[in-house]
């Protein structure tokens, strides 16, 4: 039983690393950017003009774009996109740390 909890304590502050240390590596990540911008909207979405201007100061987004639209995580609807279904696991985990260590002026 005790060699389980220390499993899983280990597990966890392995993962809390990773998510920290993904976070600093990727300070300007267009992914989460756009994704966080995405979802200040809500449901409504945003439309393909706000998205592009929003990419317009950002390098590699639109790859990065087309690669959420890929993977179905964004879909496009009525000429605006708008996140699909749930959010991974690990995305929810770093925009709760984000939340939790506050706003980062540089890339979200």
């Amino acid at each position: 039983m005790i060699f389980l909890l220390c499993v899983g304590l280990y597990y966890w502050s392995v993962s809390l690393c990773y998510t920290i240390t993904y976070s600093a590596i990727e300070s300007d990540s267009p992914t989460l950017s756009l994704m966080r911008f995405m979802a200040g909207s809500g449901s409504a979405g945003r439309s393909i003009e706000d998205i592009t201007s929003f990419m317009a100061g950002r390098p590699f987004i639109g790859a990065r774009l087309a690669a959420l639209v890929k993977s179905g995580l964004i879909r496009e609807q009525d000429r605006r996109y708008v996140i699909a279904g749930k959010r991974p696991l690990a995305f929810q985990l770093i925009l709760g740390f984000r939340r939790l260590y506050g706003s980062i002026p540089k890339g979200g």
